[in-house]
């Protein structure tokens, strides 16, 4: 359900229809701005210049303000009532810009106490104010949930089959059959995406291989047939069937980026082992 605000939509209570009243943002701040940083810069008390520390990017703080109306004081009174049920305390719930078509969303919940001002008398009028935070200050492809994901495979592991054999006779034909076993990380976005890896037996020791820097995160795992090893890159869970095996990690982890090549690796070759791999993009 969405509490629908012009183009801004906050998980919640609908708000849009079949209400009578109507809902309108008339400024959002902190939505195209980029996230403030954590560093700071001390001034060296007996040279020029000054000691920086490492910077992070700061979470994202998001105001909106906008305009209710209703056809009577008991509709404004109930749809401010709605409005303010809809606002997140402490769960994270999407915050959704729609932009053009293209449609990303924040996870928020509120920050600061929410402002409703009522016009008075007889009008059924009020403007609002809420105040909300990202933990998180990317912003995130889609509506949220399981939405705005891409997947890229499944693809097997790398095999060549048929071509030349011993002894032949002319004519013939080289007929080999390559499969890659890679997948193109084709991305839009400013910021590190979300990515899971996932891996499906039956395999023994699954991997996946940047192409590009020779960098190799592999599992010490057999994956009997069926099973599926889920492997999150942001969270660095590692997850058997539901079931946590971190430990089994071994190599590198890898960030996905734009263009990256990534390919499924393992101990040895079963032509029924999978590797799929999903994507969220994401913007500063």
């Amino acid at each position: 359900m969405n509490l629908l605000l012009g183009v801004v939509s906050i998980t919640g209570t609908p708000l849009a229809a079949p209400y009578e009243a109507g809902y309108w943002f008339t400024s959002l701040t902190g939505w195209w701005d980029a996230a403030d940083s954590t560093g700071q810069t001390t001034q060296f008390l007996t040279a020029d210049g000054g000691w920086s520390n490492r910077a992070y990017r700061a979470f994202r703080q998001i105001d909106i303000t906008g305009h209710v109306e209703a056809g009577s004081r008991p509709e404004l009174r109930d749809a401010i009532e709605r409005l303010m049920a809809a606002i997140p305390v402490d769960p994270l719930v999407p915050l959704v810009v729609y932009e053009d078509g293209l449609a990303r969303h924040c996870m928020v919940r509120m920050s600061g106490q929410p402002k409703v001002v009522w016009a008075g008398g007889h009008l059924p009028v009020a403007d609002f104010n809420i105040s909300l935070v990202a933990p998180d200050p990317r912003k995130l492809a889609g509506p949220g949930g399981d939405l705005g994901w891409r997947v890229f495979g499944p693809v097997g592991l790398p095999s060549t089959t048929g071509g030349l054999t011993f002894p032949f006779t002319f004519p013939t034909a080289f007929t080999a059959v390559t499969t890659s076993g890679q997948v193109t990380l084709d991305l839009a976005g400013t910021a590190t995406p979300n990515a899971v890896v996932e891996f499906t037996g039956p395999v023994l020791n699954p991997g996946v291989r940047e192409v590009g820097t020779g960098r190799t995160l592999w599992f010490d795992l057999e994956l009997l047939a069926g099973q599926t090893l889920s492997v999150d890159l942001r969270t660095r869970s590692v997850l058997l069937n539901g079931v946590s095996r971190r430990g089994k990690r071994r190599g590198q982890w890898i960030a996905p980026t734009p263009g990256a090549v990534w390919e499924f690796t393992a101990a040895n070759y079963n032509s029924d082992a999978r590797m799929l791999v999903r994507t969220q993009e994401a913007w500063i």
